[in-house]
């Protein structure tokens, strides 16, 4: 605690200096949208760091990009996105950066996380380029990856008695080939073996554990906007049936809650082995304004496959469960491995004019075996059988300064889910967004990813508000306030449950220079709690509140420093937690040197894991992190990066927890008999 008390007063010491440069925004945006990772965790993060990383090397020509492209950012409003438009299509091309001031809607905050991912460009850009000259002048680049945990835990360690439980060696390979142009080709094949898989040997004599691969095209021709060969993912409306890209949810940016509905295909690059189609799909611009994507896909994927399901009389197997981890270590995940056979074909049409659109989906989805959930009273209105579908229409439409969208899908069982969203901007001082969501019991999509409290599109209803205000040139407050019920039981809700959520964050910017703020976050939620004298579960509301105080300090064109002190609490009936939590980052970023580095020093102490603490960390390239820090305890990092030129880059991780007042970490296989762990990664990016 003295350590603790220590370290805030040098925080408070600094608060206050520092001098600048521009810098990089991609780990703000991260963080941001990131906000309630915990809640959401089958969000591939690699994929939205991928797609900012890309844009911070080939900015997005302002002068000539279309709303689609510019959209997918992840960053404008609708209403910006057409004030921008109509701003350029009256007085022509960008002459500077700092233009965009100049537009109704457009507030600082807005340009500075913008200007690094954009550029002025005068050049017209060519819509007829060969597929030859595209491969031709592409940019090529080959990653080679490797990682692992330097103790051992228990499901590699083995005995005369007690062969190890993991069937491989505790590294990981990772390669990558990489040939792209611009945005508009992109070609890609990914091998992967995780920790605790074989390698060239037993069920893997192939090699890697995990193969993806795809050709995808953009605007090839005026009437092909979207083309892919292989690996893809598909992103339809609000996400109510099917939405596999990066979505908009609960975040820092809290009037930021649609999703980007206008690109529906996209070539999949990340190595999560579920949220990913494999086949063919392709969006056809049929006329000026009226689009229709289709896809197709045929794969296998992992269940859980038991025998005999009286309800299948004719059914050998059933699966009681999918498995979406993606590992293939232990005798009943390999068992698993490609298990099932899924069948997928949908489609979209879509019409589309300066002041919103109208989408029509459908997505239809087959598995070779039904899949049969456990006999539990919360799993009663869950989806069981073989063949899903699903049809919703979605929409978007700005009138003056208000702008509506929405999207209500039926599934086969006649259930429906319900979304409409309102955002108004009165002013370049204020945005605000409303949003209401209905999603019945009985409603089954597995593919989902729509805005709400938990992860699935069912049994949920609820209310949202979201405000943000520029107060001044350099500062703003956010807030929203989230209320949602749940009409039937869940796990761990032994009763029909609700909830409600605020959060507000007050920020102050001073250019790139400095910039400070205060986020505070208190959440209600309803939660199972064992009555030992009747041994019985008891529904009470789990009280969580988050405090946390944030800055980031440019001391000059090298370094910068970033500090965070937070605190949480956690109450359910009787039971009282709490937890506090400082890290110090380091980071060297010289433009003209080879070398750079990142690093950071935490401590935290925390009663338990309701009272853990969530904090983004910077990563090599391709990769990010949100782990949660809880116990009592220590936590360093260092990325150090290597580029001597612009076609070698060479990174090296080390990242190290540390319990002192642990005997061990972790549990079951993944159990270590030490009080601290440590993983190593090494990567190398090849550019030719």
């Amino acid at each position: 605690m003295k350590r603790l008390i220590y370290i805030l007063l040098v925080f408070l010491m600094c608060f206050g200096y520092a001098i600048s440069q521009n810098t990089f925004v991609i780990d703000e945006l991260m963080e941001r949208y990131m906000e309630s990772i915990e809640e959401n965790d089958d969000v591939d993060l690699n994929l939205v760091r991928e797609k900012f990383e890309f844009r911070l090397e080939n900015p997005l020509n302002l002068n000539t990009c279309d709303k689609d492209e510019l959209s997918d950012l992840e960053i404008l409003s609708e209403q910006q996105l057409k004030s921008f438009f109509d701003y350029r299509n009256e007085l022509g091309k960008l002459i500077s950066i700092y233009e965009l001031q100049s537009i109704i809607y457009f507030d600082l905050n807005t340009i500075y996380l913008l200007s690094p991912l954009v550029k002025i460009g005068n050049y017209e850009q060519d819509y007829h380029v060969s597929l030859g000259k595209m491969i031709n002048y592409s940019k090529k680049s080959v990653f080679l990856k490797s990682k692992t945990t330097l103790e051992d835990k228990a499901g590699y360690i083995s005995s005369e008695d007690h062969p190890a439980k993991y069937a491989g060696n505790k590294v990981s390979f990772y390669s990558r080939l990489k040939v792209r142009y611009e945005n508009r080709m992109d070609i890609g094949i990914i091998a992967e073996k995780d920790p605790g898989e074989l390698f060239f040997e037993g069920y893997n004599k192939q090699g890697f554990d995990y193969y993806s691969g795809h050709i995808f095209l953009y605007k090839y021709k005026n009437w092909l906007k979207e083309f892919n060969i292989g690996d893809y993912t598909i992103s339809l409306g609000q996400g109510l049936i099917l939405h596999n890209d990066f979505g908009r949810g609960k975040s820092a940016l809290v009037t930021k809650i649609k999703k980007n509905s206008t690109r529906v295909v996209r070539p999949y690059s990340s190595v999560n082995e579920n949220l990913y189609f494999r086949g063919f799909a392709a969006t056809f611009s049929i006329l000026k304004n009226l689009e229709l994507s289709v896809f197709g896909s045929l794969k296998n994927i992992d269940g859980n496959i038991n025998e005999f399901a009286e309800e299948y009389e004719n059914q050998a197997v059933y699966a009681s469960s999918l498995q979406i981890s993606g590992f293939h270590r232990l005798e009943s995940e390999i068992e698993g491995k490609h298990s099932i056979s899924q069948k997928a074909i949908g489609g979209r049409i879509f019409y589309k004019n300066n002041s919103g659109y109208l989408g029509f989906n459908v997505f239809a989805l087959n598995h070779d075996k039904p899949l049969i959930k456990q006999d539990k009273l919360y799993n009663k209105f869950k989806f069981s059988g073989q063949d899903l579908l699903n049809i919703s229409l979605d929409y978007s439409y700005i009138f003056k300064r208000i702008f509506f969208f929405g999207e209500f899908a039926r599934s086969k069982n006649n259930s429906y889910a319900l979304l409409q969203g309102i955002q108004y901007i009165p002013s370049s001082k204020m945005e605000i967004a409303l949003l209401y969501r209905n999603y019945s019991r009985s409603y089954h999509s597995l593919n989902s990813n729509s805005f709400g409290e938990t992860v699935g599109t069912n049994d949920e209803s609820g209310i949202y508000l979201g405000i943000n205000l520029n107060l001044s040139r350099h500062w703003s407050m956010s807030f929203y306030q989230d209320i949602w019920k749940f009409p039937w039981l869940r796990y761990n809700i032994s009763s029909p449950g609700y909830g409600n959520e605020f959060f507000s964050i007050l920020k102050y910017k001073k250019r790139h220079k400095y910039s400070f703020y205060v986020q505070f976050k208190n959440e209600i939620k309803t939660r199972d709690f064992r009555d030992e004298d009747y041994k019985i579960n008891k529904t009470f509301d789990r009280k969580i509140k988050r405090l946390r105080f944030h800055q980031n300090i440019k001391v000059n064109k090298y370094w910068e420093l970033r500090n965070r002190l937070e605190f949480s609490s956690s109450k359910l009936n009787t039971t009282f937690s709490k937890g506090v939590m400082f890290y110090q980052d380091i980071i060297f970023r010289p433009l003209q040197f080879p070398y750079s580095f990142t690093f950071r020093y935490a401590m935290f102490d925390t009663d338990d894991y309701y009272s853990g603490i969530y904090a983004y960390e910077n990563d090599i390239l391709g990769e990010s992190l949100i782990p949660v820090y809880f116990k009592k305890g220590f936590r360093t990092y260092i990325n150090l990066r290597y580029r001597p030129n612009t076609n070698v880059t060479a990174e090296f991780r080390w990242a190290r927890w540390y319990f002192p007042d642990e005997t061990g970490i972790g549990s079951g296989t993944e159990y270590i008999n030490a009080n601290h762990k440590t993983d190593v990664k090494m990567q190398l990016k090849l550019n030719f």
